[in-house]
């Protein structure tokens, strides 16, 4: 592999997915391997590429490993009732899980509405799911650990938009020269950017119930800066804003101060 910018990689080796017109029999596949050796994204070690650097004895031996099955229920937050037209993906995720790399796992679908991911590796997941009840768009995700046996009882709720509003507090009470944005960025990065509009002093917003956010606000005037963000009086901004927080009626407080240190 050659051209590479300088940087930190993860490199991995893995058997040719099967063709949908392909048939695969055994019980034992090669799994996709992470230098050095490990069939877990947590367990994989970077490598180092600095400017002009050559780098050589990255040799990744595949294991074969039992691949299962992974069966359950995409459940609407709505109704309560199972969703057969929803789309699934995966993810690996570190130990930490703020890192992952897409997983290539096609499911279906029978007629109780039960999905069906083959070949799947051990490892932590994360399992996404995105689909529609009522006109309304439906997303969520959970964390999935895969053993060496099939999982038969996976039931993940999908749930929509809440509709939210924030209220600026600034510091000493000062009125802003300038309209100041918000925007909510999902910590996952399937997730998305949401803008949020203003209407006389409050602003209007939508998140998605099953996603984590922080909030930036940009256009600040100088030595101003974002210091806190209270959801029903707590300060979240460290921990991250959930979207099923998000309340019409409840506004985020977003803070803005002055004095710096």
């Amino acid at each position: 592999m050659f051209g590479l910018q300088p940087g930190s990689y993860i490199v991995a080796a893995g058997e040719r997915s099967a063709g949908a017109n392909e048939q695969v029999h055994e019980a034992l596949r090669y799994a996709t391997t992470f230098y050095v050796n490990a069939t877990k994204l947590s367990e994989a070690v970077a490598v180092r590429v600095e400017y002009g650097q050559e780098i050589g004895g990255i040799d990744i031996f595949l294991a074969r490993v039992r691949k299962v099955k992974i069966h359950g229920h995409i459940i609407s937050g709505l109704t309560g009732e199972a969703v057969a037209s929803a789309s699934i993906a995966m993810q690996r995720v570190d130990a930490h899980n703020t890192a992952s790399i897409a997983v290539t796992a096609p499911a279906t679908f029978d007629r109780d509405k039960r999905f069906e991911i083959r070949d799947v590796t051990p490892g932590a997941y994360a399992i996404w799911a995105e689909g529609a009840d009522g006109g309304k768009a439906l997303v969520g995700h959970a964390p999935l650990t895969v053993a060496e046996s099939d999982i038969d009882n996976v039931e993940l709720t999908i749930l929509s938009e809440r509709a939210g509003s924030g209220v600026l507090a600034v510091d000493g009470g000062v009125k802003l020269g300038e309209p100041v944005r918000l925007r909510f960025e999902p910590r996952n990065e399937r997730g998305k950017a949401v803008e949020a509009s203003q209407q006389g002093e409050a602003f209007q917003f939508s998140l998605m119930g099953d996603e984590r956010y922080d909030l930036f606000v940009t256009n600040l005037p100088n030595d101003y800066y974002l210091s806190a963000v209270r959801v029903n009086g707590v300060d979240m901004m460290a921990l991250g804003i959930e979207g099923n927080a998000a309340s019409a009626s409840r506004p985020f407080e977003v803070v803005l101060n002055s004095r710096g240190g």
